[in-house]
């Protein structure tokens, strides 16, 4: 979370599915393999967002949303983590965007991706000299284009302002699930009162 006045504890739930999130706010989403709750398994199913714009301005100007409170009851190490979207239409060079940001003020150096690939985050931090990935062969600082990720605010008003150089052209996949390409076999067994389901799954890279 945060640590914000609005989520104190942790995040702060959308009102409702159709609810508007502020412009470079991301949010978590989860996806469930039974959609309406009413069973069998509606896989696979998709999800996403319209293709992000640059527009027309120069740069993105992300204070305002950036938050930080200085709560007693949150150790600091723990709290002014704001979760981010990457609205540009290209990937955002994070070693760029701190580094020649117009405007920056109480941000940490580091920023945190999670991938789902690996059930942790990546981290990039900038030094002004290229930058260093906690993973260099998976992550290397860019940022895709629709991609959720977090900065840390370390005091009072924060702010950062992404020039336009640090915007590159769209060349770093997505880090989230993608639908698993194995071919399975259902096998289902209903009773008046009980049902049961077993899957048999085909997989290019299982072993004999």
């Amino acid at each position: 979370g945060d640590g914000t006045a609005n989520a104190p504890d942790g995040y702060e739930c959308l009102s409702s599915q159709t609810a508007s999130a502020p412009q470079g706010t991301a949010v978590l989403v989860f996806g469930y393999s039974d959609q309406d709750g009413e069973g069998p398994e509606d896989l696979p199913f998709t999800f996403g967002t319209p293709s992000p714009g640059l527009g027309t301005s120069s740069s993105f100007d992300y204070s305002g949303v950036l938050e930080y409170a200085d709560n007693a009851a949150i150790a600091a190490s723990e709290e002014g983590f704001n979760d981010l979207g990457n609205v540009f239409a290209g990937d955002i060079d994070w070693e760029a965007a701190y580094q020649d940001a117009t405007t920056r003020a109480n941000i940490d150096p580091t920023m945190y991706l999670y991938d789902p690939a690996i059930s942790d985050f990546h981290t990039f931090t900038s030094d002004g000299s290229g930058g260093t990935s906690s993973d260099p062969t998976r992550f290397d600082g860019r940022i895709p284009r629709g991609q959720g990720f977090f900065v840390k605010a370390s005091g009072a008003s924060p702010q950062l302002e992404v020039p336009a150089s640090a915007v590159l052209p769209p060349d770093t996949p997505l880090f989230g699930k993608r639908a698993d390409p194995a071919f399975r076999v259902l096998a289902r067994v209903n009773g008046e009162a009980y049902g049961s389901d077993a899957f048999l799954w085909f997989h290019d890279d299982a072993g004999t």
